[in-house]
Parts: C-alpha cells; sequence; structure tokens
C-alpha cells in the first residue's frame, strides 16, 4: 500500500539509482506474476491447440481445464480463450467492452480479464468446464486489461510532488514500467498524481500518453479523483490540457466528477466543472443529482452554487432541428436515409400521439436511431431527459449537450435536418414524375453528348410541340408537367454550352449543400404563370457553382 510521502521530500537523485531500481522492482514483480503468466499475444488457434495438448500429455492425458490466453487476430481489441477438456479443444472470445470491462459469450460482464479469469474458476457458466489452475505459462497479461496490478517506483514517486525529476527519469528509462499499470490498490500513476494534486507528475504522465479516461479499480476516472480530493489543479488540466471527458460515468453508480465534487463538498471543482459548461443535473443510478447529494450531506455553500447556476445561452436555435408530428419515423427515416454516411445527422420530430413528447432520430454508422425525449415537472421547471441522462431546462440546452457528448448515444450529433430541408424533399416527394429526383446536381445524356447548338434547338422545339398538344388535351396538371420539362429542356442547353466553352472542365456529381441554396424574388405565380412545379421550384433560387 502507497505511503503518503512527506509534500516536499528530497529530490536529489541520480540516473543510475534509478535504473538500479527499475531493473529490481521489475525482477520482483515477475516473481509475484507467476500464478497469471497464462498470456501468449502473437499465436493463433492451431498454436494454441498444439501448445495445450503437449502441455497435457506432459502431465495427464485426462487433465480438464487446462488454458491459454491469446489475442484474438479477428477481432482487435478482443481476446481469445482456449480450453482442453476430455481431449478436445475448445476456443471462445471474449469481448471488449470499455476500459477493461469485458465478456465471455452471454456470460456476466466483469471489470478486468484477471477477474474474469478468476470468475471461470469457480463457475464454468456455459464452458464445458471450469478453469484449471494449470495453464501453458507464457507472460503475464497487459496491464490495461487487469484491475489489479503491482506497486511500482512510477507509482511511489508521483506521489510526491517534490520528486517530479523522478518521475521524467523513470518515463525516460528503457526499463520503466507499463505508464498505465495498476498499483495494489487498482490505481494507475495518473490517479495518485490526480490525488494528491501533483501537476508536475500529471503534466509529464499526459505528455508521455497515458490514458486520461482509464479506470480505477472502483470504475473511477482520473477526472473523479481530481474532483473526489478537490486537486483543482489537476482537474483544470484534464479539462483544458488532457481532453479527460467530464460525461464519464463510474460504472458502479453512474456518477460523473460532479457528483464527487458535490458529495465531497468540493466547491472550488463544482465551480470549475459548471464554468466548463458540463450540465447542472446529472443523475446517478439512483436519480440523484448533485445538489440533493449536497443537500442530503449538508453541504450548503455547494448547494447554493448548484441552486444558483444559470446555464449559458444554447447557440443552436429550436427551428434548426424540430420538425412538426407531420414527419412519422418512417419519414425520419427516409430523410435520413440520404445522410447515411453522415454520421450525426439528426432532427428532433413532434410525435403523433402526443405533441408534448419528442423523438431524436439520427444516423450513426448508417444505422437509423430513435431515442424519445422525455420531460417532467420539477420544482415549478420543465425539464428534457433522454432515459438516464441528465435533466436540461430546455430541449435546446438537451441537443447541445449530445453535440459534445455522445453520453450514451452511439455517437455524438453533428448537423441537424432543418425543417426547410424536410420541404424541399418534400416539394418533390408529392409530385409523382419527380417523387426520387434527389438533391445532387446531375449531368444528363443529352448534355454530355456535347450536341450542336442547332440540333439541341430542334429536340426543344420538338419539347415545345408535344408540350403544346399535350396542354390541348390535359388538364392543368399535365400541362404544369410539361412546363417542367421545357425548364429541363433549357436547363441542359445552358449545360451543352457550358461544356463546350469548357471541355476540359472535369465535370462529376456534387451534393448541394443548403448553405449554398439564396432565396431569390418570386417571379408571379410561377416562371410560367400555372402551380409551382419542379421549373418553379429552382428558379426561385439561386446556386453557387460547386
Amino acid at each position: 500500500m502507497i505511503k503518503k510521502f512527506a509534500k516536499y521530500a528530497p529530490n536529489k537523485i541520480s540516473p543510475k539509482e534509478v535504473e538500479a531500481e527499475l531493473i529490481r522492482s521489475k525482477e520482483d514483480i515477475a516473481k509475484k506474476n507467476q500464478d497469471c503468466n497464462y498470456y501468449h499475444e502473437s499465436i493463433d488457434r492451431q498454436i494454441a491447440e498444439k501448445l495445450l495438448k503437449e502441455y497435457s500429455h506432459k502431465y495427464c492425458d485426462s487433465l480438464d481445464g487446462v488454458f491459454l490466453v491469446r489475442k484474438c487476430s479477428a477481432s482487435p481489441g478482443d481476446f481469445s480463450l482456449s480450453i482442453v477438456c476430455k481431449g478436445s479443444c475448445f476456443h471462445y472470445r471474449i469481448n471488449h467492452s470499455i476500459d477493461a470491462y469485458y465478456v465471455l459469450d452471454d456470460g456476466p460482464l466483469i471489470h478486468g480479464l484477471d477477474e474474469l479469469i478468476k470468475h471461470y474458476r469457480l463457475d464454468p457458466h456455459g464452458l464445458p468446464c471450469r478453469l484449471s489452475t494449470r495453464f501453458v505459462p507464457n507472460a503475464s497479461l497487459p496491464s490495461t486489461s487487469r484491475i489489479i496490478g503491482n506497486t511500482n517506483p512510477l507509482h511511489l514517486a508521483v506521489s510526491c510532488v517534490a520528486e517530479v525529476n523522478k518521475v521524467k527519469l523513470i518515463l525516460k528509462s528503457s526499463n520503466r514500467p507499463d505508464i498505465n499499470e495498476k498499483d495494489e490498490l487498482g490505481r494507475t500513476a495518473l490517479h495518485i498524481a490526480c490525488e494528491y494534486d501533483n501537476i508536475g507528475a500529471l503534466e509529464e504522465l499526459i505528455e508521455a500518453n497515458s490514458i486520461v479516461n482509464i479506470r480505477s479499480k472502483d470504475g473511477s476516472t482520473p477526472l473523479h479523483t481530481a474532483a473526489e480530493f478537490g486537486s483543482i489543479q489537476c482537474l483544470e488540466y484534464l479539462l483544458k490540457c488532457g481532453k479527460a471527458n467530464p460525461m464519464e460515468r463510474n460504472m458502479t453508480n453512474n456518477w460523473v466528477p460532479l457528483h464527487e465534487a458535490a458529495f465531497r463538498d468540493q466547491y472550488t471543482c463544482v465551480n470549475a466543472l459548471l464554468n466548463y459548461g458540463l450540465p447542472d443535473r446529472p443523475r446517478t443510478s439512483e436519480n440523484q443529482t448533485p445538489l440533493d447529494l449536497a443537500v442530503e450531506f449538508g453541504h450548503k455553500k455547494t448547494a447554493q452554487i448548484l441552486r444558483n447556476f444559470i446555464p449559458s445561452e444554447p447557440r443552436i436555435k429550436i427551428n434548426e432541428f424540430l420538425h412538426d408530428s407531420s414527419v412519422t419515423r418512417e419519414r425520419a427515416k427516409q430523410i435520413l436515409d440520404s445522410y447515411r454516411y453522415d454520421n450525426g445527422r439528426y432532427l428532433v420530430r413532434r410525435t403523433q400521439r402526443d405533441e408534448n413528447i419528442c423523438v431524436l432520430s439520427l444516423m450513426h454508422n448508417e444505422e437509423f436511431f430513435n431515442y424519445e425525449i422525455c420531460s417532467k415537472e420539477q420544482s415549478n421547471t420543465r425539464y428534457f431527459f433522454i432515459d438516464d441522462g441528465p435533466y436540461f431546462r430546455s430541449l435546446v440546452h438537451l441537443i447541445e449537450h449530445y453535440s459534445k457528448y455522445e453520453d450514451g448515444l452511439p455517437g455524438i450529433l453533428t448537423r441537424p435536418v432543418s425543417p426547410s430541408v424536410d420541404i424541399m424533399r418534400c416539394s418533390f416527394g408529392n409530385n409523382t414524375k419527380f417523387a426520387n429526383v434527389p438533391l445532387v446536381r446531375q449531368t444528363s445524356n443529352l448534355s454530355s453528348s456535347a450536341l450542336p447548338s442547332h440540333q439541341i434547338q430542334e429536340l426543344i422545339n420538338q419539347k415545345l410541340m408535344q408540350t403544346s398538344i399535350c396542354s390541348t388535351s390535359s388538364n392543368l396538371k399535365t400541362d404544369t408537367l410539361s412546363k417542367a420539362n421545357l425548364f429541363k429542356s433549357r436547363t441542359l442547353l445552358n449545360d451543352n454550352r457550358r461544356i463546350n466553352t469548357n471541355q476540359n472542365l472535369p465535370r462529376k456529381l456534387a451534393k448541394i449543400s443548403i448553405n449554398e441554396i439564396q432565396l431569390q424574388a418570386i417571379i408571379g405565380e410561377g416562371e410560367f404563370g400555372t402551380a409551382p412545379t419542379m421549373g418553379t421550384f429552382f428558379s426561385h433560387f439561386s446556386l453557387n457553382p460547386i
């Protein structure tokens, strides 16, 4: 167990002394880890079976439960468990969830690969037999996959503010321990530096690529630890320079760092987190907000800060993303399908059964997701929330939050689909002739053939004759479509002339950005004096060159 050193201990140590200490520590840890050296990094299924059978035959032909753990070649980040039972080899994938959480098939989610092995030594839980205490020896598990490790010189050095130079020497050494290795209490060097507000050591660790959102044995990130112990320097550095995620939740109780600060009455950290733009009402697994914790434990100053907090005005406007109840689930999917390759595209729509209920629809990795946005009255204030996420004072605050942090969504929200874009697409959808016309500038067969102008003029004249004949025998709807064709012919003529004057310019499909569409003056009741058509629609907009 680490003892807290004097805050300003002697800082004189030579590089040779550091190297000698690191070598001794490495040898001691290797001896301690002999009971968990079952990891084989670079072997495949065939080699694993060969090693297991050789080991079984060496000791006993009927030895069941002998195993090894190897890196999964088919899925980076996952592991494979190979086990012998009744003379046969079995292989199981150990799926990596987040941080150091793992699950084997339909088994429980377990924190730490070392703890998962211990679990299956007690209970087979779907395996052909329990894992044996015997295994094919090789190397210990990667430090980032374990929740309990061994205290090394780096852990000891970062616990002393005055030993920053020793931290630098350790990080430069070729014998340095893994920077993300956990100590006997399940803490990394980054957690320990935050516990003692050792800003100098913290800067060195982050510069050496320490994982800023790594979790300790109790599920806390370094930012949780800084908030818990009131280490304001480390907390601010992690937020501004370390790019730590302030909405990472402790897996055991769903706490974010703001809960830790409020619970411990660390009001300076509460202020810093709120000023960073975080929501003031995240919820625990018991549905408690930071204010609830501060009030429950009598932290008056912290409670006052949380009560008086007023969130900043959102940059996004509600008319940029909110659609009325006419946009059904199917219609929302149809709209977002056209942005299927644009991760984070979203819209918010009111439901038909109750216009007070909204649904967030978004596209991520070509998949369509829907989340109900609930609301509730609390202390004469209406709050909006999704599932067990934070409470927000308005729908706009909720959307802005999820535009910064995933916080349970498959990805952050990037760009909204505004109702005006939906109306624009509906203009095509209501016309059967143009129902499937995408908002994409396309080249046509006529324009790409680069015909002489007089031949194109003849084609237009033929189209005019057809329009005249159709208009005498059809109703206004047919007349409208014919005039749309006339508009299309004029467009093709212009495209053809453009090609003749720019033969060397490349032609390619390009999406028309909504930002490039500008509303122009409306000419009468439509360009040709009839009901609006496709031609009329385009005549109202000016497209910048792409």
